[in-house]
Parts: C-alpha cells; structure tokens; sequence
C-alpha cells in the first residue's frame, strides 16, 4: 500500500490491527447466529458480500483516503473473517460422517490448496497485465465469491440435525 497506492507506512497497519479487533469481536457473534440459524445462510451471506464487495473495496483502496482505506479494510472482514473463515472448520466438519471425517476434510482442504494456491499469482499477473488497474483483481473476486455462493447452496443443511445423525453419515468400506 506504501509503494503501489502511495500510503503512509502507519495506514496498513493500522488497518490491519483494526480490523483484526473488529473481527475478534464480531466471530464469536456469527459463530453464535449461526448456531441459532444455521451455518450455511451465514456463510452464504458471506460470499455475497465478498462479490458485492470486492469493486466497492478497490474503489475505497484507490481514493487516497485513509478513513476509506479502513473502511474497504472492515468490508472484508465482515465478509471474510466473520462469515466465512468463522465457520469454516465447523461447516465443514457437519459435511462428513465420523467414519470419514478427517479424509473427507483433509481431502477438501488439499484440493483447495491445490487451486486456490495459483490465485494470488493470477491476481499478480491480472495487475501487471492491466498497467496496475484493479478491475481484473475486482471480478476474480466477485468470480471466487460467486462460486462459494453457489457451491455453498450446494451444501446439505444440517441444522436441525443431531449429532448421532451426523455421526451415522459415515461411508460403510469394506476391510
């Protein structure tokens, strides 16, 4: 931010701490909503607001503003952090029986490495590519909000399931 967008050394990290506060103080309320509610419209309602957000955030990145700054700084992670990286581990864990829990999530999590690991790559090249414009890196983000929004209506709903349901989900092998 200091060198490509002309920033004070001290805005970044600023933010950084900021924003970081805010979500440790709003994940433990999403965890809570979505115990009541469930945890896929929240995380839904999180990769919505990360494709919503994303021209929005550059835009507010791009303004010289250091209050706009912070702003597009708690955009994402209100949308990120809070919707979305807050329930992750139990999301995804309520995907699997017992019996295939760990494969099925160590599995999950190798092959989003796998894909996802090239992103900020692509979003470096869409920058360098693009004279240093940040539209290429905008609708990547609204494309990888969109696809977690569709996979996620994809999702079983588990809420007012019970945990031996959950638990006798599991995959029968044979020895």
């Amino acid at each position: 931010m200091t060198t490509s967008l002309g920033y004070g050394s001290g805005v970044a990290l600023t933010g950084v701490v900021l924003y970081n506060l805010l979500g440790l103080a709003l994940i433990p309320v999403a965890g809570a909503i979505s115990d009541r509610v469930s945890r896929r419209p929240i995380y839904l309602t999180g990769a919505l607001v990360v494709a919503l957000s994303a021209f929005p955030y550059f835009w507010l990145l791009d303004s010289g503003s250091t209050a706009l700054v912070w702003t597009a700084m708690a955009l994402a992670v209100l949308g990120g952090a809070v919707c979305m990286s807050s329930l992750q581990a139990t999301l995804f864990t309520e995907m699997f029986g017992v019996g295939v829990r760990y494969s099925g999530m160590s599995f999950a999590y190798q092959l989003s490495a796998m894909v996802a690991g090239f992103v900020p790559a692509i979003a470096t090249s869409f920058l360098v590519a693009s004279g240093g414009a940040s539209w290429p890196v905008a609708t990547l983000a609204v494309a990888l909000g969109l696809v977690s929004a569709i996979a996620t209506l994809f999702l079983p709903e588990t809420r007012d399931l019970d945990v031996s349901e959950l638990e006798s989900r599991s995959v029968e092998a044979p020895a």
